[in-house]
């Protein structure tokens, strides 16, 4: 796909920059200067017609272009499919100067040149709102924006719940002093890739920074343990973590909705966490018995040796829904017929919770919707008639879990559709030695 280069969001007209690149999707070339003298309601029929891609570069225009795309997205007209996460894609090792942003069928849709050296030697724990929660090659969090460049720091990783200490280098390793009740521990860390795989299996963000007055809570899954996981979170501005629960849970999800935290306590707890007035505190806790036909499913798959699944919280219009993902490690190549050890996608199920009678009801169909999980967020989004994404469908990516699974020319990303239950793998990379592609939100540039 084409590049075009586009203006950068300044007070000053003409002014241009080098560092943002959008593919071409249909994008206005020419001033449609009659555009602005449509009343108001007819602009946002229009703009609702348009692919995310064709906006953006509708609003590089002139100044006006952008106080209707503005305009647009603050208003109730605005829908959530302009808001279809991208991939962000993997950084090449012999390009380590550029962020590359594509659509799940790898067409490429946006490029950011000239980003911060850390960006390139860090690791992302998770996305939200179309930040990255990070951590840089000295093991210290923050949150980045990959399309503004905008930096916030984040309370130090010594901070974290458990940890006594933490001392090393990035050549020599680091080792971290850690305890699980009552025992004490000593772990090193190679690198701060492992240490996402090890230690840290999520981070999610309450709100976008850049709005609120800047006020947003950060909530981690912390694996320290070898039995399970425990919360750490932190408000905007704090200087340590705090741990939520106690010390023998086991959080294998989490997701944000209306400002309350909902954390997936394996296998069948879904504890709601309220984070005002100052300090956490559990609000409720609902117990609803993991679905039999999960383990049943297992058992049937394990003649494609199902060894393992992945348990997701997608919130839909109000309702909690859990999205389990099957994973199978020996799978037969196509080109040899021999079977390889890599982890691939078999099947998802889908269930609804009842909170009257507090049970996992199963769903056959997602309707108008599409699905998009992975280790990074889960979220829903209702889409057209006319977008290039299928309804009833789940798009996935690789979870972080699966890090020593990786292998060129092998990453787990597609498509599965619920209505055939059949899986397309849409996504083809060959950069080797790279963490997979994962999801983020392109909101800030369309505000």
């Amino acid at each position: 796909m084409k590049n075009v280069v586009v203006e950068k969001e300044t007070e000053q007209e003409g002014v241009s920059s080098n560092n943002e690149e959008f593919g071409r999707s249909g994008a206005l070339t020419s001033s449609p200067t009659g555009f602005f003298d449509l009343p108001e309601d007819m602009s946002d029929k229009i703009l609702l017609k348009m692919s995310l891609i064709s906006i953006l570069n509708f609003k590089t225009v002139c100044r006006s272009s952008r106080n209707v795309v503005r305009s647009f997205v603050s208003s109730s007209s605005n829908s959530q499919v302009h808001l279809v996460p991208w991939i962000l894609l993997p950084r090449k090792l012999e390009d380590k100067r550029r962020i590359g942003f594509s659509t799940y069928d790898d067409q490429m849709v946006f490029m950011r040149t000239n980003a911060p050296p850390e960006f390139y030697d860090g690791l992302c724990l998770g996305t939200s709102h179309g930040w990255l929660v990070m951590l840089d090659k000295d093991i210290e969090p923050y949150l980045f924006n990959p399309f503004s460049f905008e930096k916030i720091t984040l309370p130090e990783i010594f901070t974290f719940p458990n940890i006594q200490c933490l001392f090393g280098s990035v050549g020599s390793g680091y080792y971290i002093h850690y305890y699980e009740n009552p025992y004490k521990h000593r772990r090193r860390i190679k690198s701060v890739q492992e240490l996402r795989t090890k230690f840290v299996s999520k981070a999610v963000v309450s709100a976008n920074p850049s709005h609120n007055n800047g006020n947003f809570f950060v909530l981690m899954i912390s694996a320290w343990r070898k039995t399970g996981a425990i919360l750490a979170f932190c408000y905007s501005g704090d200087d340590v973590w705090m741990q939520l629960g106690d010390h023998d849970e086991s959080y294998c999800d989490v997701i944000c909705h209306d400002d309350m935290f909902y954390a997936l306590n394996y296998p069948d707890e879904i504890e709601i966490w309220d984070v005002h007035n100052g300090y956490p505190t559990k609000r409720t806790s609902i117990v609803a018995k993991y679905p039999q036909k999960v383990f049943d499913t297992k058992r049937s798959l394990k003649f494609r040796d199902c060894d393992t699944t992945r348990s997701y919280l997608v919130e839909v219009s109000g309702d909690l829904f859990l999205v389990v993902r099957f994973i199978g490690g020996l799978v037969r190549s196509h080109e040899t017929s021999k079977f390889e050890l890599r982890h691939e996608t078999l099947c998802f199920q889908v269930y609804k919770l009842d909170t009257s009678i507090k049970k996992w009801e199963e769903v056959e169909s997602l309707g108008d919707l599409v699905y998009f999980v992975g280790g990074n967020q889960s979220k829903s989004l209702l889409v057209p008639d006319n977008s290039a994404y299928k309804a009833n469908s789940i798009y996935f990516t690789d979870d972080y879990w699966d890090m020593m699974y990786w292998r060129k020319n092998h990453y787990d990303i597609g498509v599965y559709h619920m209505e055939d239950k059949s899986i397309e793998k849409t996504l083809r990379f060959d950069w080797q030695n790279e963490p997979p592609p994962f999801w983020i939100d392109p909101e800030s540039l369309v505000h």
